[in-house]
């Protein structure tokens, strides 16, 4: 599906076909249903962190909605965007990374919002379809920085309000 989308093309897969993942992919990243439960466990594992995962996907679901590249309404840009290819793989085990991610709850927020943008970027204007991988080797170089410049945010807007407070 997502070598058809990358030119144009509609899949002609439904839901029940990509939930199951009973299409041709890349292996480990077509069934979805089996990664929502492998994404549930960890986080309620407390093994990664939606912080990072809900805005990388909802950042892609925005970006499908507005610059959608299949036909048939924008349901069906979602849906094939968030179901194919490695992007929900990406995005419950490689950017929940524990060593690479942030720390910091609003570093996290940010880092997968950049992601997102990063995916969706390169899915739009790239040449292969496993740019995600590439988004993601980019987004954990600035993870530190990321996690620098908004723990300073934070700091500076809480602690500066309790600071008055007093």
């Amino acid at each position: 599906p997502a070598y058809l989308m990358q030119f144009h093309g509609t899949p002609p897969y439904d839901f029940k076909t990509l939930l199951l993942g009973d299409y041709p992919g890349p292996i480990g990243a077509t069934a979805i249903a089996v990664l929502c439960a492998c994404a549930l466990y960890l986080f309620i594992r407390r093994s990664a962190s939606p912080l990072i995962t809900l805005p990388y996907l909802a950042v892609c679901a925005l970006a499908a909605i507005l610059f959608p590249r299949v036909t048939g309404g924008w349901q069906n840009s979602v849906m094939l965007e968030l179901c194919s290819g490695y992007l929900l793989f990406t995005g419950v085990f490689l950017l929940t990374d524990p060593v690479t991610a942030p720390r910091h709850w609003l570093g996290r927020i940010v880092y997968g919002v950049l992601a997102g943008v990063l995916v969706m970027f390169l899915r739009h204007f790239g040449r292969y379809e496993a740019g995600d991988f590439f988004a993601i080797l980019l987004v954990n170089a600035f993870a530190p920085v990321i996690d620098r410049l908004c723990w300073r945010v934070n700091h500076k807007l809480f602690y500066r309000k309790e600071a008055a407070n007093r």
